[in-house]
């Protein structure tokens, strides 16, 4: 293939590509964002006490969160993904540093700590 038709063809791709990504991930966003089933909204008390990483309290509400920890309460707008068992929680627009809050139980939810430092979790139950 020339130099000239694969760069077109190249370009087709991308184009492509780039708007299957955001037709996609539009939908999960927009879904996510007005769905009523999010299991997160409400209010969270820490229930493993022992665990001083963990943030004390947790409020979701539709488009906010606001975490209390170390006595710091700090607000942050938020994207929820939701997912079976699980919510994927995107802080101020974040959408590669996303927390993993787990349904574990009707009023208990758990927030996953993953990376390659630990691995760690909190439960929290309803207030």
């Amino acid at each position: 293939m020339n130099q000239q038709r694969y760069g077109k063809f190249l370009a087709a791709g991308a184009i492509i590509l780039a708007s299957t990504f955001v037709g996609c991930s539009s939908g999960n966003v927009a879904e996510a964002q007005t769905s009523s089933a999010n299991p997160l909204i409400g209010s969270w008390t820490l229930a493993d006490t022992d665990k001083d990483y963990c943030a004390t309290h947790e409020v979701f509400k539709k488009d906010s969160a606001i975490e209390v920890k170390s006595g710091k309460t700090t607000s942050y707008t938020v994207i929820y993904l939701i997912k079976p068992n699980y919510v994927d929680v995107a802080l101020n627009g974040d959408m590669i540093h996303y927390k993993q809050w787990d349904e574990t139980a009707p009023d208990e939810i758990t927030y996953r700590i993953n990376s390659r430092y630990v691995v760690a979790s909190c439960k929290y139950h309803r207030d």
